[in-house]
């Protein structure tokens, strides 16, 4: 039975940077150290959001191709507005049906964003392709084992703080068993 597309919506990646991005900041060089990517290349950022993994790609490694891809218009357009040199580049693109030859990158990343892909298994097995022989693909995700806590302690406080004005949202996330 084929997946839906993508059912993300993004309307605003400045909004995203200030709810989540912080993170994503963070979080991206810890990953690149963790990857241990080669050390010559392409690189792929799959799901690139605003950019942060694929800006920390481009400051470490000034030399090399680094292109962040993510379905969401608004988040290319923004990580666009973030870039002031030739690199990374951003594109639109769809992480379970990559537009890209086979081993055309040294290695494949995918941050905090295969909770959201509709079918994650596909879009690991399109970063594999994508990526030489000998290459790395790494990919982090979100902990949903536990609540996702910071969401959790974010609409807690904030209801907390002004309980008139500050409703939590119903759903944030669903989960699907497998």
């Amino acid at each position: 039975m084929p997946v839906a597309a993508s059912t993300y919506h993004a309307s605003d990646g400045a909004a995203y940077e200030v709810f989540l991005g912080r993170w994503t900041k963070e979080l991206a060089p810890h990953l690149l150290d963790f990857a241990e990517l080669p050390s010559q290349g392409a690189l792929l950022d799959v799901g690139t959001g605003t950019g942060s993994l694929a800006h920390a790609m481009a400051a470490r490694w000034p030399s090399r191709h680094i292109l962040g891809i993510d379905v969401a218009e608004p988040y290319i357009a923004y990580a666009r507005e973030r870039t002031t040199g030739p690199l990374p580049e951003f594109a639109i693109g769809d992480a379970a049906a990559l537009r890209h030859d086979d081993g055309k990158f040294a290695g494949a990343a995918a941050q905090l964003v295969l909770n959201f892909v509709p079918d994650p298994l596909a879009a690991v097995c399109e970063m594999r392709r994508v990526t030489r022989c000998g290459g790395t693909v790494v990919a982090a995700v979100w902990d949903f084992r536990g609540g996702l806590v910071y969401q959790r302690l974010f609409w807690d406080s904030a209801a907390g703080l002004d309980r008139g004005r500050c409703a939590r949202p119903a759903v944030l996330w669903a989960a699907r068993s497998s």
